[in-house]
């Protein structure tokens, strides 16, 4: 029994031995291979530009190459570059052949030192996922010797493919120009025929001679580079022939910004966040968005007078506004929604408006841009709002604001109560006119909160009909829309 125990380990050393062997074997002879090939690939680099590593370590269990202090210069380019590792693996075959490539490095120094400028980059460590080899090589060769933006073509972008891209501790140096910028990290979801998936950076400074930017974060959903470089070709083209440029969201679903600050020799302005949502545009015009602004900051002393005046008075060292916007054109339904805009001022109060059209379409917004009567008979007003609410500051800055006028609050209150219940009464009706001009001055004299709010009954009137019928028969139109007044 104890001879066989000799006789199982005995065996299984053997084994391992043979194992560690052909380990050895496989990676020494892939270790080989390797050399070969990059050994090829420094005899096809052109004179005088030179590839060299100090060492080579080939894993086939990882399926992994990794070179170590590799150094690349080109001359003619007036181009060096350094790394202190570069790694290709886990390979993806497609038959025999490798089709993607996982490529990753670390402490890349580049460097182009030329008469007219000089520019240094450095990255701390950067991945790229699922790297098409063949659709790398063919794109390259399509780029290769485009000299201007109308020399690239868009359908090159359009067969690009990646996986994800990360990219950590970036820098870049122009000492000429007095650039200098920083980039903590950058992530791309990856690429499907041209196609950007999540683009994000995370603590970007870009510092130049006439001031500084800085960016929290900022992240890109959806960008179409083929799209984006065809617009880019046309715009190029609208303004050599002094026309103005088409719009287009380029394939982005949504831009977010947050901890956003500009600094130049005379003015600084921070924010918060800003967010662009529910992206979509069509023939060059912009028919859904939603738009985000919190936290919009200018220091008081930068604000005109008087209000920097008033501000410093109150002891604010900075105005803080928020704003949002939706913008909805449906052609199913052919709606136009502008609304509801709202903006806050904090202390000076807010206030927020919307506006409802039907009867149109993209194809009459763009015919009315030729000629505008066009839409006197289609646009039909389907209702709007208007709102106001008084913050702890509206009424000072309003006495502030009249005083330049030589008025007071009790004068404009007076004026609008005179002049403006003949006339709203007089279209309106004594009663919905009279309720309208009491929230008015009530609204001016003490200032708390003001709303209209105008909605059509059943079958919503063109424009033309709503200039008439207020000159000719108001009633008629106030009998259409359900008008409420609130404080």
């Amino acid at each position: 029994m104890k001879r066989m125990g000799v006789i199982a380990v005995s065996a299984a050393l053997a084994l391992g031995a043979v194992g560690v062997a052909g380990y050895y074997g496989i990676r020494s002879a892939g270790e080989s291979k390797a050399r070969q090939m990059i050994a090829a690939f420094q005899s096809s680099l052109p004179p005088g530009t030179t590839f060299e590593y100090r060492d080579l370590v080939v894993s086939p269990t990882g399926l992994s190459l990794t070179l170590s202090d590799v150094t690349f210069a080109n001359p003619a380019e007036q181009m060096t570059a350094s790394l202190a590792s570069l790694a290709l693996s886990n390979p993806g075959f497609s038959g025999t052949k490798v089709q993607t490539i996982d490529i990753g490095f670390s402490k890349l120094d580049l460097a182009l030192t030329r008469p007219d400028a000089t520019l240094t980059t450095t990255v701390r460590q950067a991945s790229f996922d699922d790297v098409d080899i063949a659709n790398s090589i063919a794109f390259a060769k399509r780029m290769k010797g485009a000299k201007t933006l109308a020399d690239v073509e868009p359908a090159a972008f359009s067969t690009l493919d990646a996986g994800p891209v990360d990219l950590r501790g970036f820098s870049l140096n122009v000492p000429a120009t007095g650039v200098n910028a920083t980039l903590g990290k950058m992530t791309l979801e990856g690429i499907t025929a041209g196609r950007m998936g999540k683009l994000a950076y995370e603590d970007y400074d870009l510092r130049t001679s006439d001031g500084m930017v800085h960016m929290g974060s900022l992240a890109l959903d959806g960008l179409d580079l083929p799209r984006a470089l065809r617009w880019a070709q046309q715009t190029q083209a609208q303004q050599a022939r002094g026309e103005p440029p088409t719009f287009d969201v380029l394939g982005l679903r949504s831009i977010e910004a947050k901890g956003l600050a500009l600094t130049s020799r005379e003015r600084s302005v921070a924010l918060d966040r800003f967010a662009l949502a529910d992206l979509e545009s069509d023939r060059g015009m912009l028919v859904r968005a939603t738009l985000a602004v919190e936290g919009f900051q200018v220091p008081a002393a930068q604000v005109a007078e008087p209000t920097r005046s008033f501000l410093e008075g109150q002891g604010l060292d900075r105005l803080a506004v928020d704003l949002t916007f939706a913008h909805r054109l449906d052609g199913a339904t052919q709606s136009l929604s502008l609304g509801p805009l709202a903006i806050n001022g904090g202390p000076l109060g807010k206030a927020s408006a919307s506006l409802s059209l039907t009867g149109l379409d993209a194809s009459m917004l763009l015919a009315a841009a030729r000629r505008p009567e066009a839409l006197l008979d289609s646009a039909r007003l389907d209702g709007f709002s208007i709102a106001s609410t008084a913050g702890p500051l509206t009424a000072a800055y309003a006495d502030l604001l009249l005083a330049q006028q030589g008025l007071t609050r009790a004068d404009l209150a007076a004026m609008v109560n005179a002049q403006g219940g003949q006339e709203l009464g007089t279209i309106l009706g004594p009663d919905l006119g009279g309720r309208l001009v009491g929230a008015l001055t009530a609204f001016i004299e003490n200032p708390k909160a003001f709303s209209l709010s105008v909605k059509a009954k059943q079958g919503p009137m063109n424009l033309t009909q709503l200039g008439m019928g207020l000159a000719l028969v108001p009633q008629r139109v106030v009998a259409a829309y359900d008008i409420t007044v609130g404080p």
